[in-house]
């Protein structure tokens, strides 16, 4: 009887372990974000120049020094990608100070045609670090950490407004091809997973969200002006003029549009 109960337990082993090997292969050392890292649709007003920040968590043993991270839009939806801007350590070194604060070499690419999808376009950050001198800061982020922000242009059609679309996928571009987070030596490629934001569009002055502008919208401008009246997403529906807040120039604009003065 003991020899049986031994043997059973042998075989469960046998069944048992190599699915904790598959699960421990198949386990993710980086986690990137495209929008906003609590899933989060993001809001993009329509014909308007937006921004798609990336944000990236690893593992606590992750330390990338070398990364391709490639991302499309769908041509419908983006009708052009304006580049961005690097946080750190996503940083050029500056080797004029004599100290390495940022890495030997990083930037965001120009936008190319996606080489796997018609009707995309790809545009990229392509870094290094640890080429030569002393060490530079290698990405390490056990929380997640706003690394970068690519700028876009969103597409002016109306048809677009009130709606929620996927804009975004993994990108690819020639001659570095897929996303890539390596270490120091180049040699490992870490596993990771990509999330992608879904997006909602709007046209600022729609503050009630019936796709026009009319009466209602005024006089709910008007209320949130006056502290009376919430609105989900005030910059993007409420800055009409689109400099960066929204006040009464914003309301004598929207009045014109909605009675057509």
């Amino acid at each position: 009887m003991r020899k049986s109960n031994t043997m059973a337990r042998i075989l469960a082993l046998a069944l048992v372990l190599p699915t904790l090997l598959v699960a421990q292969t198949v386990c993710q050392e980086v986690t990137i974000w495209f929008g906003n890292h609590d899933n989060s649709p993001l809001v993009f007003r329509i014909g308007a120049v937006e921004k798609v920040p990336v944000w990236i968590m690893t593992q606590s043993d992750v330390y990338i020094a070398a990364v391709h991270i490639p991302l499309s839009s769908n041509d419908e939806l983006i009708k052009e990608r304006l580049g961005g801007t690097l946080y750190a350590p996503f940083e050029a070194d500056d080797r004029s100070i004599g100290l390495d604060r940022g890495w030997d070499a990083v930037e965001i690419k120009k936008p190319a045609a996606d080489q796997k999808r018609e009707g995309f376009t790809s545009q990229g950050i392509l870094g290094f670090c640890d080429l030569a001198g002393k060490p530079n800061v290698r990405l390490h982020c056990e929380e997640p950490c706003l690394v970068a922000e690519f700028e876009v242009r969103t597409s002016d059609g109306d048809s677009l407004r009130g709606r929620f679309f996927d804009a975004f996928v993994e990108g690819y571009e020639l001659p570095s091809g897929k996303m890539d987070f390596s270490d120091t030596l180049g040699i490992h490629s870490y596993t990771f997973e990509a999330c992608f934001g879904e997006v909602y569009f709007l046209f600022p002055g729609d503050i009630n969200g019936d796709r026009r502008l009319d009466a209602i919208d005024v006089e709910n401008l008007r209320l949130f002006l006056d502290g009376l009246y919430s609105m989900p997403w005030p910059g993007q529906q409420g800055d009409i003029n689109d400099d960066g807040k929204t006040d009464e120039e914003d309301l004598a604009l929207l009045r014109k549009a909605a009675f057509r003065e």
